[in-house]
């Protein structure tokens, strides 16, 4: 992890002060996200900077990207998964959750405290991941499980069967 990274931050003193954060994040850092991925020595850019909403909300916008590696579904297999997670949040302690809904921007609640960053990362990485992990091309997945779905594809088109009901298409009710 970058020395620039802080591992907490306060959202209102960060959006006054306007700071910003960049820095490389390994996945291995981050615990919540090892339980999703297989290896955990890939890592993350992280830049994120806040300011102030119009209604005078901390917020944070930026972008999470890099790869991560996951299991491919059809395959069982290690599959590089891109990830580009833009973030766009306003920071809102639970009193103020109704007027903040005005804004039109996605809330992060918090308890009034400084938020471990590595958290926040997290919670943006795991709604980033796709929900069903797969290589994008079959070609890439082991060659007896390209072998095995191809031919579940051939025996589907040979045993379609005309649907019985298309006939009464033809017929007029007068």
């Amino acid at each position: 992890m970058s020395n620039d990274f802080p591992l907490y931050f306060d959202p209102a003193l960060f959006a006054q002060q306007q700071r910003i954060i960049k820095a490389e994040i390994g996945v291995g850092s981050i615990p919540r996200i090892s339980e999703f991925v297989n290896h955990t020595n890939t890592s993350l850019l992280v830049e994120f900077s806040f300011s102030k909403s119009e209604l005078g909300f901390a917020m944070v916008q930026g972008f999470i990207s890099g790869t991560v590696i996951q299991t491919c579904q059809r395959c069982i297999q290690d599959t590089e998964v891109v990830v580009e997670q833009p973030v766009h949040l306003i920071m809102v302690t639970p009193h103020k959750m109704e007027l903040a809904q005005r804004e039109g921007i996605e809330i992060y609640e918090y308890d009034g405290q400084n938020i471990e960053t590595v958290n926040l990362v997290a919670d943006e990485v795991i709604l980033g991941l796709p929900i069903v992990v797969k290589h994008e091309e079959l070609d890439q997945c082991d060659p007896k499980t390209k072998q095995w779905l191809q031919g579940f594809n051939d025996e589907d088109k040979a045993s379609h069967r005309d649907n019985p009901f298309a006939q009464l298409k033809d017929l007029k009710i007068k």
